[in-house]
């Protein structure tokens, strides 16, 4: 019995492996070169396909950026006073309806980088400039409160939303009529 017979035997569940046709794999048959042919043949190929593809068009070096010349134009002031803010704080005075801040939002970040308090006299608007102050009137009593503006507003069906304290300062809490008037008092 040959060598390959006792492994194949070992390896299958026939008893008798010697009823079997015995195999030889085709590089061992000097005859066929069909099989060394299509050796070649799939080993050049996948060595093609391997290869990276070389561009087109080779870059070339950009040309330097030209040196500005010496002459500069002065430079600005460093303060600069916004003399049109002064006319938007006179021109700026509002009505439209207010809201206030849950209880939830405590200890929230605001837009301007604070974190929100409720106690606090702070407020958000659309448009006006963080850190500016205004006075929000409650129309329907008569009372007024000074707050900081320190966040942004996204609802457009409301004029500003008031921290809980200014709100329950104005008496906002609770009502269903929040008309309010607001006026500029600063633009920083």
């Amino acid at each position: 019995m040959s060598l390959l017979a006792t492994i194949t035997a070992a390896a299958t569940r026939w008893r008798f492996t010697n009823s079997l046709p015995k195999l030889q794999p085709c590089i061992m048959d000097k005859s066929n070169n069909l099989c060394s042919l299509l050796i070649i043949l799939t080993l050049s190929v996948s060595s093609c396909a391997s290869t990276t593809p070389t561009p087109a068009v080779i870059p070339t070096k950009r040309a330097s950026t030209p040196t500005p010349s010496k002459q500069t134009v002065a430079p600005l002031p460093s303060t600069i006073t916004p003399t049109p803010s002064i006319a938007y704080a006179d021109a700026y005075h509002m009505r439209g309806n207010a809201t206030w801040y849950d209880l939830s939002a405590h200890g929230m970040q605001t837009a301007s980088g604070e974190i929100y308090d409720l106690y606090k006299m702070t407020a958000a608007h659309a448009t006006l400039p963080l850190n500016s102050r205004v006075q929000v009137t409650y129309l329907q009593t008569g009372r007024s409160v000074i707050v900081t503006i320190n966040d942004r507003l996204t609802d457009n069906r409301t004029l500003i939303r008031l921290a809980h304290d200014a709100a329950k300062r104005l008496g906002l809490v609770g009502q269903t009529n929040r008309l309010v008037e607001v006026r500029l008092l600063n633009n920083p």
